[in-house]
This record gives C-alpha cells, structure tokens and sequence, in this order.
C-alpha cells in the first residue's frame, strides 16, 4: 500500500489574499426563522439539567449516604469513651476482651488475663463487652 502526503497547505481551505474573514455571528441573519430580531429562547430544560442543580443533588446525596451516618457514629462512639471508668468490661478494635484498671488521658490500661495487663489509647476501645443473658459465672 503506498502511502500519499499532501502538503498542509492543501488541507486548509482556500481563500483569495485581498478577502477579509468575517466570523460566523457577523454573517448570519439575527433571527433565521424570522421575526423582531432577538435571539430565540432556549426551551427549559428537565430539573436535572442545571449544573447548579446537580451539585445540590451530589452534597445531599454524600451528606445522607456518608457524613451525616459517620457523625451519628463518631458522636455515639465519644459519648461512650467519655463514660468510661474504672472495671468496664470492654472490647477493642482488635478484638481483645480486657478490664480497665486505669485511664490516664488518652491510655486505658485493660487486664487481659490474672496478672497481664496492656495499655491501650484511649481510642482504641471499641465497645463495652455486654455478656449475654444467659453467661453467668457461678
């Protein structure tokens, strides 16, 4: 297959040297379907067609769907580290089952076993250990 070049030249369209461009807006008549002049009006278009409109309708839908339920959350889970206090049963992030023997600003120190105690932050509590109903130690 043979390939064909053509200069740059060919490609644009020809115009004589003495002829002014005059843009498109200049050229056109005001008003193609006839009339006053004026510009046709656009036809409105649907509700979800505006910019506007749609950036109202993405920060509802990220507040409904991800930060209005990670503030309940957030808010849920300070209410609980601020009520903690010594001999609450507790579980981590990590799952680890332990006591709280001490809390010391944001370090929790949790007895994990007769003996074995491992200090925490504070932040790393996860939930009070609610045994169930039917757990007794006898």
């Amino acid at each position: 297959m043979q390939e064909i070049q053509l200069p740059l030249a060919a490609l644009l369209p020809q115009v004589p040297e003495g002829s002014k461009l005059k843009s498109e807006s200049t050229t056109a008549p005001a008003n193609a379907a006839g009339g006053d002049g004026a510009t046709p009006k656009e036809e409105p278009g649907s509700m979800f067609g505006s910019p506007v409109m749609m950036l109202i309708l993405m920060g509802a839908f990220f507040w409904f769907v991800l930060i209005g339920p990670e503030r309940k959350r957030r808010k849920k889970q300070e209410k609980l580290l601020s009520g903690l206090q010594k001999g609450d049963e507790v579980i981590t992030n990590a799952g680890l089952y332990g006591k709280i023997v001490q809390i010391q600003d944001q370090v929790v120190t949790l007895q994990i076993a007769d003996g074995v105690r491992v200090r925490f932050s504070l932040q790393a509590v996860q939930g009070l250990n609610k045994p169930a109903e039917g757990d007794s130690k006898d």
